[in-house]
């Protein structure tokens, strides 16, 4: 694993574990998540520094939000179209387990 995999490994499981601590109340459960994880990631985390750019929210959120349902599908046995992964690795505090992580294409496409 590449040394930016292993950063944004590492974030990604801190922005899970810290939702899940202010979402404690609730068990973690929060329809919103990726919206909240895209906020903290850049506003709370070093990942622009990690990407050497800011992500845009927006973007940020489909790419936690395509990813989960990518991981999702395949891990019921629906692996849908061929289409390649988004390559964001995301910790969901949905009932799903955390991805396998593949964060390269997220970097590639934070960059301008």
């Amino acid at each position: 694993m590449t040394d930016t995999k292993e950063q944004l490994s590492q974030l990604l499981r801190e922005a899970s574990e810290t939702h899940h601590r202010v979402f404690r109340i609730v068990d973690g459960a929060d329809d919103d998540w990726a919206s909240w994880y895209a906020w903290w990631l850049i506003n709370l985390s070093e990942l622009p520094t990690v990407l050497d750019a800011t992500p845009v929210r927006s973007e940020l959120i489909y790419l936690l939000v395509n990813q989960n349902k990518q991981y999702t599908a395949a891990q019921s046995g629906n692996h849908g179209s061929s289409t390649m992964r988004a390559g964001l690795s995301t910790t969901s505090t949905q009932p799903t387990p955390d991805p396998p992580s593949q964060a390269t294409s997220m970097r590639e496409q934070s960059r301008p």
